[in-house]
């Protein structure tokens, strides 16, 4: 299979751009190359048409030869429309608090009765 004839970037749009990141891992990891930083750009490189063509064109040597510098670049230069921004922790929403647990049932105790004063006149065990 021709991998690059499939994949072409022309720096459209952010979200042109995500898409062709995914695809470049995708092809990277499928032959095993997911680590090799040097591969990826060079297999990336192949793929660029139009103003990306021209983009890459401007790029320094050290980017556009490591996959990861290239990444940030890419990132960097075709944000979305929401400017590209991994949302911060602060914009995530949370997962909702739990209900409170049920109030627990204790049945009333009966308080029991004072101690009766004992009479003098009561008879006591003699010892």
């Amino acid at each position: 299979m021709d991998l690059q004839a499939v994949l072409v970037f022309e720096g459209v749009d952010g979200r042109e751009c995500e898409r062709f990141i995914r695809t470049v891992r995708s092809r990277a990891f499928s032959l095993g190359k997911q680590r090799d930083q040097e591969w990826m750009a060079d297999f990336a490189s192949t793929c660029f048409e139009g103003r990306a063509l021209r983009w890459f064109s401007g790029l320094d040597e050290e980017t556009r030869g490591n996959w990861r510098l290239l990444e940030q670049a890419l990132l960097r230069d075709f944000p979305t429309a929401d400017g590209g921004v991994a949302p911060s922790s602060s914009t995530i929403p949370s997962a909702p608090a739990a209900a409170p647990p049920p109030p627990r049932y204790e049945p009333e105790v009966a308080a029991a009765p004072p101690p009766q004063p004992r009479s003098i006149h009561q008879e006591q065990a003699p010892w």
